[in-house]
């Protein structure tokens, strides 16, 4: 999974750097508009386009990557911090950061920015329900011990954490997507360059 996301993400790098060439060799394109105005020409306009969603995926073919990479390396002893990428999502997510920064242009324009999405209150997870479930067994506390020691050692304890992990990185990560597309409604509604110029004038 790791390498197919990296391999992924080092593609959609090289072809957003391809992009940012070959859109050089537009630099200087525009063309006059009905009112007046100069504007980017169509295979300008659709270059920049393309380079942009090709950054946005690659930054999300990052996250998947790293999240994963990070859920992987949970410590196998729960008494140990797990990487602070885990422990601060939503906003360790570079798409958070770029969401982040595309309601810049709505907080200018008075827009009221939709609040970025929070994490959930902690729950038992299978983890608790696994723990919960042996202290109700009612064995004497040195028995519980052992238990508890063989499945951190054989990597049971391990294996419920990456489980609980996972499923709060899938809550941080569909979280972002939807407050992503909260954002691009809003900013398609602003005024673009041609409307802000015709006011001016």
């Amino acid at each position: 999974y790791k390498k197919v996301c990296l391999h992924v993400h080092q593609q959609g790098a090289q072809l957003e750097r391809t992009l940012a060439q070959l859109n050089t060799f537009w630099f200087n394109h525009s063309e006059r508009s009905d009112n007046g105005f100069y504007k980017h020409t169509a295979d300008r306009t659709l270059i920049t386009d393309t380079r942009t969603k090709c950054k946005g995926r690659c930054e999300s073919a990052y996250d998947a990557r790293h999240i994963g990479k990070h859920i992987c390396c949970v410590p196998r002893h729960p008494d140990k911090d797990k990487a602070e990428q885990l422990t601060n999502l939503p906003r360790s997510l570079r798409s958070w950061i770029m969401a982040q920064k595309a309601g810049e242009p709505l907080l200018e324009a008075g827009v009221t920015v939709p609040p970025g999405p929070k994490m959930p209150e902690a729950e038992l997870g299978w983890r608790g329900e696994a723990l919960a479930t042996l202290e109700s067994q009612g064995w004497p506390p040195h028995i519980l011990d052992v238990v508890m020691k063989i499945l951190i050692c054989r990597g049971a304890d391990k294996a419920l954490r990456i489980r609980d992990e996972l499923k709060r990185a899938l809550l941080a990560m569909t979280g972002t997507l939807g407050w992503c597309e909260e954002m691009l409604v809003l900013l398609e509604q602003l005024p673009g360059p041609e409307e802000t110029l015709r006011d001016l004038v």
